[in-house]
C-alpha cells in the first residue's frame, strides 16, 4: 500500500476545470508530436499546479510530484517519471513560442475576470493593475488601459 499527499489539489484542480484552462491551451497551442510521450498541455498544466502550490524550480516539480497521486495531475503512473526538467522546459518554449496575447485574453473571457485585476507572471508576460503586458513570440508590448 502506498500512500500520497492530497493537500489543495483537489480545489486548485476544480478551479482549472472551471477556468477550461486544458481545453484553452489545446486550442491555443500546436499540435504535439505523435512520438511526445507526454502531452504538452499535460506538462504545463502540473507547471501551474506547482506555481499554484508550492513554487518549485523546474528541476524540482518530478520530485514534487511524485509525492501525490498521479491521478490527481490527470497522468498515469509511469507518467509521473516523465516529468523532468528537459521536457517541462521544452513545454514552456512550445508555450511561449507559439501562443501569443491571445491565450490569456481567452482566460480572461472565460472566467469574467477584469484583466486590471490579473497578475499573471511569466517570462514576459504579466497584467498588473492599469498596465498589460502581453506575451508576443519576439517582443514584449506593454500598452497603458484606461480605467
Amino acid at each position: 500500500m502506498q500512500s500520497y499527499q492530497v493537500g489543495a489539489l483537489p480545489l486548485i484542480n476544480r478551479i482549472l476545470e472551471r477556468m477550461r484552462l486544458r481545453e484553452i491551451l489545446s486550442e491555443h497551442l500546436p499540435p504535439d508530436d505523435p512520438r511526445l510521450e507526454l502531452p504538452t498541455v499535460s506538462s504545463l498544466l502540473v507547471l501551474v499546479r506547482n506555481v499554484l502550490l508550492s513554487r518549485q524550480p523546474v528541476y524540482g516539480v518530478a520530485e514534487w510530484a511524485a509525492g501525490f497521486a498521479p491521478d490527481l495531475f490527470d497522468l498515469w503512473p509511469e507518467e509521473l517519471s516523465l516529468l523532468h526538467d528537459d521536457r517541462l522546459g521544452r513545454a514552456l518554449d512550445r508555450l511561449f513560442d507559439s501562443v501569443g496575447p491571445e491565450l490569456i485574453l481567452a482566460v480572461v473571457k472565460y472566467t469574467g475576470t477584469p484583466p486590471s485585476s490579473l497578475m499573471v507572471s511569466t517570462y514576459s508576460s504579466c497584467f498588473k493593475s492599469g498596465r498589460w503586458s502581453l506575451l508576443c513570440p519576439q517582443v514584449m508590448a506593454c500598452v497603458a488601459r484606461p480605467r
